[in-house]
């Protein structure tokens, strides 16, 4: 008789679509075509007492439950230690999915708490599974990828399933009426993951979140992303949001905006729903603060240590978070 899986378990790497595969077909190993109950919670948004609740109840539907807990990396330290401690007291037959990223990322007393035999790794999908993903969703959606687009698209987001997925849902849209998917459309619409860490970044200090953009900054440094590209790019972003601020303060008629701000479509609607989150005076402020950075990174001296640069960058996220 094959082995059971345990009731408790921790998913890594791969992506957030690998991982719901496997969590599927763990699921189906369990319960075959019965109905589930299933439960799907965020560490990451401070779920993870409700999940430990959820755990130790039944269903009012069915006798099979599974009980999710996504973003496990992102856990408040407090949460940590409950969960932790909870583990050692949880049974029955519900199934609990603990859903992360790269192990590496993963709490290491989490880990530690579950021990190996309840860690699963799972694989990270290649980029001819990307590529065939991609084109069987554009048939799916009658829609046809040129080949230099898809080129042009597999160059950019092919070594990522979740951006790969994210960005031609995003083209689908805008291939409504046309049918067509072409590179030209890709170059303007398709956001690739360090533009995303940039804006992620722009995000943060919108919310105030010193500790999430400092996170990210290290993550694009880690990439050996070069500090002032990053502070270029940060430049472009405030400095796009300033125009749609400008533009709708003065209510602008919307079809004269891309001229005045040199970007179009998608891009365009996303930098005027995040200028929203400013007002006029903050990003000017922060445009301020990101050019005299810029100045100072430029004009550094050859007596400044390797790690000045990165200095630069880490204070003016905390001045941008003020």
């Amino acid at each position: 008789m094959p082995k059971r899986e345990p009731n408790i378990l921790l998913l890594t790497g791969g992506d957030t679509l690998q991982q719901e595969k496997t969590a599927a077909a763990i699921a189906k190993k369990r319960f075959g075509e019965e109905e589930v109950d299933w439960v799907r919670l965020d560490a990451g948004a401070g779920e993870t007492r409700r999940a430990i609740e959820e755990v130790r109840t039944g269903s009012l539907f069915t006798p099979n439950k599974i009980v999710t807990l996504g973003n496990i990396e992102k856990i408040p330290k407090s949460d940590l230690e409950v969960l932790t401690g909870a583990l050692k007291r949880l049974g029955g037959d519900i199934l609990f999915l603990m859903l992360g990223p790269d192990k590496k990322e993963v709490p290491k007393a989490l880990i530690e708490a579950l021990g190996k035999e309840r860690v699963r790794e799972v694989p990270k999908p290649t980029p001819a599974q990307i590529r065939a993903a991609v084109l069987k969703r554009c048939a799916d959606q009658q829609v046809t990828m040129e080949k230099d687009a898809l080129e042009w698209f597999m160059n950019v987001c092919g070594d990522n399933a979740e951006t790969a997925r994210r960005e031609v849902e995003k083209l689908l849209l805008w291939a409504d009426e046309s049918k067509t998917i072409t590179r030209e459309m890709c170059r303007r619409l398709v956001q690739t993951e360090e533009e995303e860490d940039i804006w992620a970044i722009t995000n943060a200090v919108a919310a105030r979140d010193a500790v999430l953009a400092l996170k990210t900054l290290d993550r694009l440094l880690a990439q050996d992303d070069d500090e002032i590209a990053i502070t270029a790019r940060l430049i472009g972003n405030f400095k796009t949001m300033y125009h749609c601020k400008a533009l709708e303060t003065d209510k602008t008629p919307f079809a004269e905006w891309a001229k005045r701000v040199g970007r179009q479509g998608y891009a365009l609607k996303i930098a005027q729903e995040r200028s929203r989150k400013f007002t006029l005076e903050a990003l000017r402020e922060s445009l301020h603060l990101l050019r005299e950075a810029d100045a100072d990174l430029k004009g550094r001296k050859p007596t400044h240590p390797p790690i000045y640069k990165r200095l630069v960058l880490e204070r003016l996220i905390l001045d941008l978070c003020r």
